[in-house]
């Protein structure tokens, strides 16, 4: 029998998917705020009070730290697309201990691959708040039920408490 903690930690697991599009949709925002500022750079030039003196130079300062951050912010974003990809097989493996016509893995997969909120869950399975929930808890516990999820599981939390630690 499953413990409420252990099905907080296979949706937390679920979700991690999620979060890291999550995160890369705010990189790419970033970038878009980024790159808005570059389109218009405050350039300037310092110029010496001595006629003829050497110490004339132009200062691109602000410019070229939003070129650096742009390139910096789209580096993070192939970064994090390589976590997605990694999440999203991490979800589908345990996915795969469902039975592919399932509703409870139908359920689990727009909600947790497809990233669709309830409402669009209750509306594509045709079905209402309780029965959705009913059989995505029904999921849950299928998954728990097997010893590769919870070997999995127990992985997952040793490194979730490990960067904890680290926080």
């Amino acid at each position: 029998m499953e413990t409420s903690s252990e099905k907080e930690l296979l949706k937390d697991y679920l979700n991690q998917y999620y979060r890291a599009k999550i995160r890369r949709e705010q990189l790419e925002k970033r970038l878009i705020n980024v790159r808005v500022e570059m389109a218009h750079p405050i350039q300037g030039v310092n110029y010496a009070p001595t006629p003829h003196s050497n110490t004339n130079n132009t200062n691109y300062g602000p410019a070229e730290a939003l070129v650096m951050l742009g390139t910096e912010i789209e580096e993070l974003i192939c970064q994090q697309q390589k976590v997605i990809t990694r999440m999203m097989m991490n979800v589908m493996h345990v996915m795969n201990y469902l039975d592919v016509d399932s509703t409870e893995r139908a359920i689990m997969e727009y909600r947790h691959i497809d990233c669709l909120s309830w409402k669009t869950i209750y509306r594509k399975m045709n079905l209402t708040r309780t029965p959705c929930f009913s059989y995505y808890n029904n999921g849950l516990h299928l998954l728990l039920a097997v010893e590769d999820v919870r070997n999995i599981l127990e992985e997952y939390s040793r490194r979730h408490d490990i960067l904890k630690e680290r926080n």
